[in-house]
């Protein structure tokens, strides 16, 4: 059976495969966020990657309860960022390691 949303005209015929394509699609509370060169999701509602949510997690040897809490986020959303991180760690090891060049580009930069 297809699935068709109310705004889309055009049936969702294999809405698996979809879901594996737009990753966006597979998690509720993780949204892709129009980046130059960013390609990892971050939480709906936030300027807030994958990332930077599990990198806190990590820093501070938070649970999933005490992110949630921390970031005021549904435990489903933090549930969510590490299935997500877990299934995208080299994309997410990636990004933090171009931020961190990006970062000391500036620094070597300034006056």
């Amino acid at each position: 059976m297809a699935i068709v949303s109310r705004d889309d005209d055009h049936p969702d015929a294999v809405p698996e495969l979809t879901r594996q394509i737009r990753l966006e699609q597979a998690y509720e509370h993780l949204v892709a966020r129009p980046h130059y060169w960013r390609k990892q999701l971050s939480s709906k509602g936030r300027r807030l990657t994958v990332g930077q949510l599990l990198a806190q997690m990590k820093a501070n040897a938070w649970g999933i309860e005490e992110a949630s809490r921390e970031f005021d986020l549904p435990v489903l959303a933090v549930t969510e960022a590490l299935d997500y991180g877990n299934r995208f760690a080299d994309l997410i090891a990636a990004e933090a390691a171009e931020d961190a060049r990006a970062a000391n580009e500036l620094r070597a930069a300034a006056p």
